[in-house]
C-alpha cells in the first residue's frame, strides 16, 4: 500500500491512543494498531524513506510481532525496553524523523 508522510504520521498518531505497539531502532519503525478485529501492520524504513502497510488477523499479527521481538529486534540491542516507544517525547522524535 503506498503511504505518503501524512498518511504515516496520521497512522501513528492515532495508533498512540488505542491498542497498540510501536517499535523504533535506528533503521526502521514497526507498528501494530488494532483496528476492530484486524491488526494493521506498519513497517517504515527510515533511510529508504519507505512504508509498507496491511492488515493482518490477531494470530497472524502475534507470530508478526514475536518474529519482530526475538528475531529483528534483538540484533540491535538486548534491552528492549529502548525501543518499544512508551513516551510521548519519543513519539515526537518518530514525527520529526520521518
Amino acid at each position: 500500500m503506498s503511504l505518503n508522510k501524512d498518511d504515516i504520521k496520521n497512522f501513528i498518531k492515532s495508533a498512540w491512543s488505542s491498542s497498540s505497539i510501536i517499535i523504533k531502532t535506528a533503521d526502521y519503525l514497526y507498528l501494530l494498531k488494532k483496528e476492530g478485529d484486524k491488526w494493521i501492520e506498519l513497517s517504515y524504513m527510515f533511510k529508504e524513506n519507505y512504508a509498507e502497510k496491511r492488515e493482518l488477523k490477531a494470530d497472524e499479527a502475534l507470530l508478526y510481532l514475536i518474529e519482530e521481538l526475538t528475531k529483528s529486534l534483538v540484533q540491535y540491542s538486548p534491552n528492549l525496553k529502548d525501543h518499544i516507544i512508551v513516551e510521548t517525547s519519543k513519539l515526537d522524535e518518530i514525527l520529526n524523523e520521518i
